[in-house]
């Protein structure tokens, strides 16, 4: 692939532009619009390679609630029952 030669032979420091005109020295013409469209496809591949791990805690939580309401659901009209 030529654009990644371009961008890694000058340490993907070169914008779109700079890359199309190197690519022009080179002798292949192309437009900016592919070669900025292929440097940003390269830095979200770059991006993705990191996978990061999640953290779930699998022990039991020490820590309970009193009943306060006692499993107590029956209710005669609304806003009868409120606890935080």
């Amino acid at each position: 692939m030529k654009i990644g030669d371009a961008l890694n032979k000058h340490r993907e420091r070169y914008g779109s532009v700079r890359i199309t005109q190197e690519l022009c020295r080179r002798g292949i013409h192309v437009n900016h619009k592919s070669v900025s469209v292929a440097s940003f496809m390269s830095f979200v591949s770059m991006l993705k390679e990191v996978e990061y791990y999640k953290y779930y805690n699998r022990r039991p939580s020490s820590l309970t609630r009193p009943n306060l309401i006692n499993q107590c659901f029956q209710i005669k009209g609304k806003n009868e029952i409120w606890y935080c």
